[in-house]
């Protein structure tokens, strides 16, 4: 869980990677070692087969570990991606909200049936990492938590912002002057011998 500014309380939301994610491409270095161990392994069963088990139960787990870890978290100001398996090496990378000038949720068939999407933030900070959220867990839930926070109606995000001092009156109805000037006639019409000697100074 990343360390939040007193600023940014209460979490908004968060969201965790879909499990589909664990299958997902491995580094290079990783693939080519499970290969060479795998061809060996079938060369010589014994004894290659016991390296062989314990990489891809080692490569198994560091994945799960690193599935189970990483998480999105949403804020007041931020939206923050974290990665990485706390007892080794973590990654936190962060987005102020009022950056984000755009969203775009793209499910495939499979990530419709299995419930996970990818969610793209446009914003003209260039941050790969933030990008792109791919296989978000529950996409839509998290996607209008974030379009409300990016495109709600709540207040300006400035500290000197009073709502009293931007009252206006409220607009005319359509027809409104010529009916109250309409309304009005009568009474004008009765002011002006008044008026008409004050002007002149002579007497009605």
């Amino acid at each position: 869980m990343p360390a939040l500014l007193p600023s940014e309380r209460p979490e908004v939301g968060r969201a965790k990677y879909h499990w589909i994610t664990m299958f997902s491409k491995p580094p290079t270095w990783i693939w080519v070692t499970m290969l060479i161990a795998l061809v060996a392994a079938i060369i010589w069963p014994w004894p290659m087969v016991i390296p062989f088990a314990i990489l891809f139960g080692f490569n198994a787990f560091l994945r799960w570990q690193y599935w189970d870890q990483a998480l999105v978290v949403l804020t007041q100001r931020r939206i923050i991606r974290v990665i990485g398996v706390p007892e080794a090496t973590t990654t936190e990378v962060s987005l102020r909200v009022d950056r984000i000038h755009g969203l775009v949720l793209q499910q495939t068939l499979l990530g419709k049936l299995l419930d996970y999407g990818t969610i793209e933030l446009e914003s003209p900070v260039k941050n790969n990492d933030l990008q792109e959220l791919r296989r978000i867990e529950r996409p839509h839930q998290f996607y209008r938590l974030l379009r409300t926070m990016v495109f709600g109606d709540g207040p300006p995000d400035d500290p000197d912002y009073r709502p009293e001092d931007h009252n206006t009156a409220p607009l005319p109805e359509l027809g409104g002057p010529s009916k109250g000037l309409r309304a009005r006639m009568p009474a004008v019409k009765a002011k002006l011998p008044e008026l008409k000697s004050k002007l002149t100074g002579r007497s009605p």
